[in-house]
């Protein structure tokens, strides 16, 4: 490529970052005391090697998805971003869990799933909940719609705050969704 082109090609990518700078920013923390909750689902439970490993400068990516099949282990998890620290620094939330199938039945329901109790260094930043729900819809289950929805619930704050993840599960091959691999964020 020569000089020309490879300024020309810098310049179009100039442009296109200043035309959608949506696409350019990391997605910032909440600030403590907007509670919030996000619920996703992967097919491998790597992104919670990638969390922990993973430098608060860069986030991890997490490869979402919205289909899966019939017997397939998948790995819903909860990231918890707004929640309120005491004055050491200290940070209580807990998780409520519930799974409904397609037909609005519910086939699991578990309060207090997920908690965290422990230091965060950090006013604004993401933490995943410990643990991630690990989930198999067996073919004598009905195919359609399944939703994930997580309720966390800020101790110290005395907020709570719900998200809910949408899947379909039948007879399909995984499908990645769109824009699924960007990163969470920074200031993990």
């Amino acid at each position: 490529m020569g000089r020309t082109a490879g300024f020309r090609l810098v310049l179009i990518l100039i442009g296109f970052v200043v035309a959608m700078p949506e696409l350019a920013k990391a997605i910032d923390p909440n600030t403590p005391g907007d509670l919030a909750v996000s619920v996703f689902v992967a097919e491998s439970p790597d992104f919670i090697r990638e969390w922990v490993t993973t430098p608060s400068s860069h986030g991890p990516t997490i490869r979402r998805i919205r289909k899966a099949r019939f017997n397939q282990q998948v790995h819903a998890g909860f990231i918890v971003t707004g929640y309120t620290r005491q004055e050491d620094l200290r940070v209580d939330f807990a998780i409520d869990v519930k799974v409904t199938d397609p037909k609005g039945k519910v086939i699991f329901k578990e309060n207090n799933w997920a908690r965290h109790s422990g230091k965060v260094p950090s006013a604004r930043s993401f933490i995943l909940a410990d643990p991630v729900l690990d989930l198999t819809i067996e073919p004598t289950d009905p195919a359609g719609q399944y939703q994930i929805e997580a309720t966390v619930h800020d101790r110290t704050g005395k907020k709570s705050a719900s998200g809910f993840w949408e899947l379909d599960v039948g007879p399909y091959k995984v499908q990645q969704i769109a824009g699924a691999d960007a990163p969470v964020g920074s200031g993990l």
